[in-house]
């Protein structure tokens, strides 16, 4: 598995509207913390970009120094409405207000919306929804 160097370089500086590189790459504060995270984690956790992702609007992915990149995974696809959508954001704060924030599969009005919403979205032979909560029981 490939790992990046972690040693800080000087790089060109960059200030574009979509990117802004002002540090030495990585950051030293990236630096630690990616140290940090590897001795907690496993080696399969370890074979990003050596960004730290301190924040994310849009397509546009910030560190805590200062840079900027732009997001290619699309926050590894469930961002594809763009990272702090004001829509999604009043949504889930609404929700948050409310003293369930979670009931596995027990039934809820929330998810009811949420089915029926889907339903309508897909091709009439496609009338079932199943909702699970992660891959390992889709399986």
């Amino acid at each position: 598995m490939y790992k990046f160097n972690l040693t800080p370089k000087k790089v060109e500086k960059i200030k574009t509207a979509n990117r802004t590189i002002s540090t030495l790459i990585p950051p030293q504060k990236t630096v630690d913390i990616l140290t940090q995270l590897s001795s907690c984690e496993p080696s399969s956790m370890q074979n990003e970009l050596p960004v730290l992702w301190d924040h994310a609007i849009n397509y546009k992915i910030f560190d805590a120094s200062g840079n900027c990149w732009i997001d290619f995974s699309s926050g590894i696809f469930v961002a594809n409405v763009g990272h702090g959508n004001p829509h999604i954001q009043k949504a889930l704060l609404n929700y948050l207000k409310k003293p369930l924030l979670h009931n596995y599969y027990f039934p809820s009005e929330i998810r009811s919306k949420l089915v029926t919403t889907l339903k309508k979205l897909l091709p009439k032979h496609l009338d079932t929804i199943f909702l699970l909560t992660t891959g390992a029981e889709a399986t």
